[in-house]
């Protein structure tokens, strides 16, 4: 197969190889702009280049596929998955998402070697993580919680399921009277179709955003945040059991050594 290009954007290619970027080599092994955050497997860098007489910020995350070359043979392409999840959460749940303007991935036959996502920035968005919390405006706070319950309901409704929901994936921007929720980092999820799944999908969406919740919000507020992302005033039996089931994937999943690795912050 080889190394191959897709371009969403195809009028910033011309704009992109004034800046460097020409072919697929360009991409994956480019130092151009900082890196903003890496993992195992994954690095992206904030690049800003000139296109059509303005300066544009982009999003440049490379997937590089290292080690036993058995464990990367008919591996799925990420960079492709969250592009086409981007798609999805815009046209099945509602949600705005960041632009893809071009993605690859290089195979040498069956085995997975590396891939790239170039998506442009946000304008006026930051992580949850990072959003203030108090002090804030009357009514600010009820604002923002009913925002991101309403996105991850929708998600949750059309069957996508992120399986990352970590509050740096939501990007927050305020939109009118409330706040736009702009999902990223979405290259483990997408739709499910069996009922064991769907629910496995939820509790681990719910989860994930639970983790620091813990620490950022009170008792009182996480559980009007799951009244808001239910649409009803009081919780259900079942709700309760949904609840005691996500406090005990946590508390299984969250032992000292692994808390204290999940709150390493990422990039460099």
């Amino acid at each position: 197969m080889g190394a191959v290009i897709r371009w969403v954007e195809p009028q910033m290619r011309e704009p992109l190889a004034a800046a460097g970027l020409r072919d697929y080599g360009d991409f994956v092994d480019t130092s151009l702009g900082v890196i903003v955050s890496q993992s195992g497997t994954t690095r992206t860098r904030r690049i800003a280049i000139e296109a059509g007489g303005r300066r544009e910020t982009l999003f440049l995350k490379r997937y590089r596929y290292a080690g036993p070359r058995r464990r990367w043979r008919w591996a799925v392409d990420k960079a492709r998955v969250e592009a086409r999840n981007f798609e999805r959460l815009r046209s099945r749940c509602g949600l705005n998402t960041p632009d893809v303007i071009a993605y690859g991935v290089h195979r040498r036959g069956v085995r997975l070697l590396d891939a790239f996502l170039l998506t442009r920035a946000v304008e006026g968005a930051v992580g949850l993580d990072e959003w203030p919390l108090a002090p804030t405006p009357p009514g600010a706070m009820a604002r923002l919680m009913r925002a991101v319950a309403g996105a991850v309901a929708r998600m949750h409704a059309a069957h996508f399921y992120h399986f990352d929901l970590q509050w740096r994936n939501l990007l927050i921007r305020p939109a009118g009277d409330g706040f736009d929720v702009i999902p990223i980092d979405s290259s483990r999820g997408g739709p499910l179709r069996t009922r064991w799944g769907r629910a496995h999908g939820r509790m681990r969406d719910l989860a994930q955003l639970d983790k620091l919740a813990r620490q950022r919000l009170t008792r009182t507020q996480r559980l009007r945040w799951l009244t808001y992302y239910l649409g009803r005033r009081r919780l259900s039996a079942a709700d309760r059991a949904l609840v005691r089931e996500v406090t005990r994937y946590l508390d299984g999943k969250l032992t000292p050594e692994r808390e204290a690795v999940s709150d390493q912050p990422r990039g460099c």
